[in-house]
Formats: C-alpha cells, sequence, structure tokens
C-alpha cells in the first residue's frame, strides 16, 4: 500500500511524511520500491520523452533503467519530481540527465 501511495508523484501528502519517505528511500530501506517504475519516466517527462520513444533504441533504454536503479538519490528524486522541477534541475540531480537532455534535443549518443 506504501508502494501504491508514493508511486503517485502528484498526491497530496503531509509535509513530515514525504520527508520520511524522501529519507526512507535515499537509504534504500523500501527494497519494494521500483525507481524505474515510478521515477525514470516521470525524469523522462521532465525533458518532454517518453518510455515509448526509446522503441527502437532499447539499448539506451536499458541503461537509463539500470543507472536509476543503482542511483543513491531515490528519495531525493522523488521530492524533485513530485515539487514540479523543470528539467534544468532534474539534470543536474540525476546521473542520466546529460544522456537524457541530449536524447530530448535528438543529438546522437
Amino acid at each position: 500500500m506504501l508502494n501504491e501511495l508514493i508511486s503517485d508523484l502528484r498526491a497530496p501528502l503531509n509535509a513530515n511524511f514525504e520527508r520520511a519517505v524522501e529519507i526512507i528511500l535515499d537509504q534504500g530501506e523500501l527494497s519494494t520500491f521500483d525507481a524505474t517504475r515510478t521515477l525514470l519516466p516521470a525524469m523522462l517527462e521532465r525533458f518532454g520523452l517518453a518510455l515509448e520513444d526509446y522503441g527502437t533504441r532499447p539499448e539506451s533504454l536499458t541503461a537509463l533503467a539500470k543507472t536509476c536503479r543503482c542511483c543513491p538519490k531515490h528519495g531525493r528524486c522523488w521530492q524533485t519530481l513530485r515539487s514540479d522541477a523543470d528539467a534544468t534541475a532534474c539534470r543536474k540531480l540525476c546521473p542520466s540527465g546529460a544522456m537524457i537532455a541530449r536524447d530530448a534535443a535528438g543529438l546522437p549518443e
């Protein structure tokens, strides 16, 4: 139930609860949370992309998913995406930000 609640990045939540979730995610204490299902699509959206845009380049999407899964900043990312941060802020935070920005601009890898 917690996963379902925090997977909705637009759901209104108490500020103290948000901070607790951020800490729990950053510490990796919620092993059932799948960042690639919640955070990666939202991150791509900030850059004007969607998972479907990688249909002809699944290897790029696989690389993005691997980086996302291994990222130690899930909580911070979650909080940043909840706050409707723009692509510039997301690029600074996300280890894949530069790659996603290149993809959004249509530049070759």
